[in-house]
């Protein structure tokens, strides 16, 4: 079953550095305040110890009393190696298309040159916590293409219901 990274993506122009770029395995557009589609609310949370904002964890914090998915007009799935967790996002959109990419690493605490981010590899381990990242956008996907940044289209698909 998928998890739901509950942070407000702050997205990026461009690639940032010392991160690995995650396989995105489909996506979805949301009407997060229709509470659309509705099985995205009812899935657990990401968890993990270290990722907290000092550690890189990306995004911040939802504003009182919202979620992530309230605010978000795309979410993404991917599969992220276990031992790591997601860092940072880029969004570029046109009137055409959405450009997406999701970078993950490990703990960097203020300082930290990356090192073990070559352990996040998602081919890597049959562990991979399939995750969900809302994505806010400035128009909702509408009829765009929604691809990656090397211009591979990603699939639209139903993300995940309460029976997977």
């Amino acid at each position: 079953m998928p998890v739901v990274v509950d942070r407000v993506v702050e997205p990026l122009a461009a690639p940032p550095t010392g991160l690995v770029d995650q396989p995105i395995l489909g996506y979805q557009d949301m009407t997060g305040r229709t509470l659309q589609p509705p099985y995205l609310f009812s899935l657990s949370k990401f968890s993990m110890p270290e990722a907290i904002t000092d550690n890189g964890f990306i995004g911040r914090d939802p504003s009182v009393g919202l979620v992530a998915l309230d605010t978000a007009k795309l979410v993404v799935r991917v599969a992220g190696d276990p031992a790591c967790f997601p860092h940072a996002a880029v969004v570029r959109e046109t009137t055409a298309s959405v450009t997406v990419a999701v970078y993950y690493g490990r703990a960097e605490p203020t300082g930290s040159d990356g090192e073990g981010v070559d352990q996040c590899n998602v081919l890597a381990s049959s562990n991979n916590i399939s995750t969900i990242i809302p994505i806010p956008l400035v128009e909702p996907v509408g009829n765009r293409t929604v691809i990656t940044l090397d211009g591979s289209p990603i699939r639209r698909v139903g993300l995940a219901s309460p029976s997977q």
